[in-house]
């Protein structure tokens, strides 16, 4: 089965929607990672970030209202399927392996980083983990690494 680029869903638990304020200088596209800036807005993710508010559900171009966007929240067991870039060892796409992401053209991609480490790997149902058609492997996202909102995350103080 042939991905798009991004992060899509593939099993599990469904992520949780929410909706979030846009960052009105935003072009994020859709199945992308997101975070928060530090007036809570959403926006795209970079490639040394290591937390996530989720995948943002549409190109941030196409939002109605304007302003405002969908957020999905992975819970815990949620399975993702994202392309690898190039330049990654296939022994470093183990089952277990713990990944970060980069930015490729208008998407990102999981990629071997262990210092921005959003993402564990997790086998595919014949137990492969790199579909060497399209290079495309499913991960999960570390749990501790969803901010604000993610199921464990600690109760924020005001």
């Amino acid at each position: 089965m042939g991905y798009l680029p991004g992060f899509t869903y593939v099993s599990g638990p469904e992520p949780v929607i929410r909706e979030f304020n846009l960052n009105s200088s935003a072009t994020v596209r859709g199945r992308n990672p997101v975070m928060l800036n530090a007036n809570g807005d959403i926006i795209e993710s970079l490639a040394t970030a290591q937390t996530l508010a989720g995948f943002i559900a549409h190109n941030a171009a196409d939002s109605l209202p304007a302003g405002k966007c969908l957020v999905a929240v992975p819970t815990a067991g949620t399975v993702f399927a994202s392309l690898v870039t190039g330049g990654v060892a296939a022994s470093g796409l183990s089952s277990g392996a713990t990944l970060g992401h980069a930015k490729t053209g208008n998407y990102f991609y999981v990629t071997g980083s262990p210092t921005t480490a959003i993402y564990v790997v997790v086998p595919r149902g014949d137990g492969s983990t790199v579909d060497s058609a399209d290079s495309s492997i499913w991960v999960q996202v570390i749990g501790h690494q969803v901010r604000p909102f993610g199921l464990d995350a600690p109760a924020q103080t005001l």
